[in-house]
């Protein structure tokens, strides 16, 4: 039952990926052309979700924005996912110095909020999505490097590892055929649980001038520039901060229905077949 709920939930997350970058293709009007005649237009038959102070159409720009937001995320998750687990499986695996090293920088970074740590890199680096992307992942990463360190440390010990070890395998086939399949499990389920974190992170930064840059269209920095004028069109405002509860909420279930469906396997090692 778990499963077939991770498989339902994965079919509506892949419906939205493929939708969020087919969707600036179905607009009708240009996403970030100005027309101040039609500004703070109210729903109607041209316009479904109105327009904002500066008569732009908001329904092609959430349809943008929804493209950038939902890639950026999954570039943050995957970008993490890749450093942390290579670094913390290395760090597992190697140990000594190195281990002790990244360690150390990841309790420095795991010592204070991500966002919160997003928010001063981003301020360095100055605005952009790009560089919001990279102010998330530099403490990103830490979270998967403590799970792939965790589960290398323990798989070390394992019988099958020893045989392996015995029987002349090289570190690298002991890597991929052994190790790899069995610290799978807990970075997918952490890496779906981050998706819809990240989005709201991502929305965060851009809602404080932070991320993209006007007038590119991003879920957040549309909030943040609709919010002055909520009175007059509360519109530009629900409408984006829709999407991304929606969307968000969605994410959020494909990740527990994945860890609920992984609940048995991802604390379990599953031996490799010879």
């Amino acid at each position: 039952m778990a499963g077939r709920r991770a498989l339902y939930c994965g079919i509506v997350v892949l419906l939205i990926v493929a939708f969020s970058f087919v969707a600036p293709l179905l607009c009708q009007h240009d996403a970030e052309l100005a027309n101040l005649a039609l500004s703070n237009r109210a729903p109607d038959g041209e316009f479904l979700m109105g327009t904002d102070s500066l008569g732009r159409c908001i329904l092609c720009r959430v349809l943008t924005g929804l493209h950038t937001t939902v890639l950026a995320a999954l570039a943050v998750v995957a970008l993490s996912v890749v450093i942390g687990s290579a670094l913390g499986a290395l760090s597992g695996y190697i140990g000594g110095v190195f281990d002790s090293v990244v360690m150390r920088i990841t309790d420095a970074f795991m010592a204070f909020p991500t966002l919160v740590l997003g928010i001063a890199i981003a301020s360095l680096l100055g605005g952009g999505l790009q560089n919001a992307v990279i102010a998330l992942v530099v403490p990103g990463w830490t979270r998967f490097a403590r799970i792939a360190r965790s589960s290398v440390l323990a798989l070390k010990e394992r019988p099958f590892i020893q045989a392996a070890v015995i029987g002349g395998l090289s570190r690298t086939a002991i890597a991929l055929k052994h190790v790899l399949p069995n610290i799978l499990p807990p970075l997918i389920v952490t890496a779906c649980l981050d998706i819809g974190g990240s989005m709201l992170s991502l929305a965060g930064l851009s809602f404080l001038g932070l991320g993209a840059s006007p007038p590119s269209p991003e879920l957040g920095a549309m909030i943040n520039q609709a919010a002055s004028g909520f009175q007059t069109a509360p519109w530009a405002v629900f409408a984006p901060g829709f999407a991304i509860f929606l969307v968000v909420a969605v994410f959020n279930y494909f990740g527990d229905s994945v860890n609920e469906a992984l609940g048995n396997k991802g604390s379990l090692f599953v031996r490799a077949k010879k």
